[in-house]
């Protein structure tokens, strides 16, 4: 997979395949990671193994497709979506009403028994902008969901934005 992402992409580098690898390894590691967490004691450095990942870069450069590659490595049920398209979780018009309902929907499926990754492309820079909705999922879930005694995924999610940020409290979960 590396190597098609080597001779296929433009400006491809040695970071974008580190990338790309640490992906991968987070998602074969996401079956395990509520117990990994579970197991350390520490509230801080529990904090500290993240549960989110984004893929941030411009369009076109192949973020999609290695969601893709991932979930058709990790699952066994492949009529299962590969991924969920972010834009088509709430088809409410209003603004308010759609990011109340994605906001949900996004709560609700980290707080499954579930370990396969939750795999979600193209999430906008609102996501990121919005306290109330990135920033609020990221802390909430990474603050109550390790007092569940069942497992849950991990989140992967694409984005178009390369310079996305959130503050400290939500990019050390």
């Amino acid at each position: 997979l590396i190597k098609g992402y080597e001779k296929y992409l433009t400006n491809y580098s040695n970071d974008i395949g580190k990338k790309i690898f640490e992906i991968i390894l987070c998602a074969f590691t996401a079956p395990f990671m509520s117990y990994i967490r579970k197991s350390v004691s520490n509230n801080e450095t529990r904090q500290n193994l993240p549960i989110f990942l984004f893929i941030g870069g411009i369009g076109g450069a192949g973020k999609s497709s290695l969601l893709k590659a991932v979930s058709r490595m990790i699952k066994d049920d492949h009529s299962i979506k590969d991924f969920i398209n972010y834009g088509a979780i709430s088809k409410h018009n209003s603004p308010s009403q759609k990011t109340t309902e994605t906001k949900t929907y996004i709560k609700n499926l980290m707080r499954e028994n579930n370990v396969f990754p939750l795999l979600i492309d193209e999430i906008p820079p609102t996501f990121f902008e919005n306290k109330n909705m990135g920033e609020e999922i990221i802390k909430e879930t990474s603050n109550i969901i390790d007092e569940q005694s069942y497992d849950y995924p991990i989140f992967i999610g694409t984005t178009n934005c390369s310079n996305y940020s959130m503050e400290y409290s939500a990019t050390r979960r």
